[in-house]
């Protein structure tokens, strides 16, 4: 078995903690409509802003996609520590989703880092953990039985 190489985690910048999906590439399974594109996901823009504006909207799978997915990818490894993420912003539920998991790619395999379902998904999440080093953070989801869901803003902090 070959040995896992630290070469160029010595180039992490530590006086740099910054929203690491901003310089993200984002993968998606699928799209719903033309106007709900990936790149709503990390443009900086939950809710609000300061002059009372209301963002695009978010990016949600086609209904037809039976195992969808998120991948945000970074151009170099980065050592992460929390990610934060904002869905629909309805008044209602009806565009949360019903399920996701959060995994890391460890350069061999991917590992599971949290999961949530049903009620304990709310507006904005936010999910800290020991600090671990990736190249790629992904969202399993699970596809709705009505509606869709909308994923308005996800943030991944650490440092590149």
């Amino acid at each position: 078995m070959a040995q896992k190489s630290d070469a160029g985690w010595d180039d992490l910048d530590m006086n740099n903690y910054s929203n690491l999906a901003r310089r993200a590439d984002i993968s998606v399974s699928s799209t719903y409509k033309s106007w709900s594109y990936k790149e709503l996901m990390n443009d900086g823009l939950k809710y609000w802003d300061d002059n009372g504006y209301i963002g695009g909207e978010g990016w949600e799978p086609s209904l037809t996609d039976e195992n969808p997915f998120i991948e945000f990818k970074f151009n170099s490894r980065c050592l992460v520590d929390k990610i934060k993420l904002w869905v629909s912003y309805e008044e209602d539920e009806y565009f949360f989703p019903e399920y996701y998991k959060i995994q890391y790619w460890n350069g061999a395999f991917w590992v599971d880092l949290e999961e949530m379902e049903g009620l304990d998904i709310d507006y904005e999440m936010i999910h800290s953990f020991n600090p671990f080093e990736t190249s790629a953070i992904r969202f399993i989801l699970r596809q709705k039985d009505e509606d869709n869901q909308n994923w308005r803003e996800v943030e991944i902090w650490g440092y590149m």
